[in-house]
């Protein structure tokens, strides 16, 4: 399918807006004390969706300027693109355990099952990544 450029203009909107959602929760503060590892977790968060912000656009804008050399670096661009969403797919259900592991006063069978499940979505999302990567080099 090849993108237009309404369509592509379009999807930089929608990413533009997706990746200004968390700000807010790196601005607030309240008066108790903030857990730092919670904050550095959110601002690495946001790095890293800053990241897969970049890398999808410009594997989407190369998918629409019809050029060879720019489609394996489009394919290149998906592999990395589709890695780094595994990453924070993974940091996101991680922040959000550590979450409910505060709110249940430090129950493990809380978040024992739900952190398993986090870590084979992991695993799955980075060996489809491994995979694609594989498909794409050959021939």
């Amino acid at each position: 399918m090849e993108l237009s450029w309404s369509h592509y203009r379009g999807h930089i909107l929608r990413r533009i807006h997706s990746s200004l959602h968390p700000l807010p929760i790196l601005h607030h503060r309240s008066s108790r004390m903030v857990d730092r590892r919670l904050t550095l977790a959110h601002i690495l968060l946001f790095i890293l969706c800053t990241l897969f912000f970049c890398l999808d656009i410009s594997g989407d804008y190369l998918s629409v300027v019809p050029d060879a050399i720019n489609n394996v670096v489009a394919n290149g661009s998906s592999v990395g693109s589709t890695t780094l969403f595994s990453i924070i797919d993974y940091l996101a259900q991680m922040i959000l355990l550590y979450r409910c592991w505060i709110i249940w006063n430090k129950r493990w069978a809380v978040v024992a099952i739900p952190g398993f499940l986090a870590l084979v979505s992991l695993g799955l999302g980075l060996d489809l990544s491994f995979s694609l990567n594989h498909s794409l080099a050959q021939p």
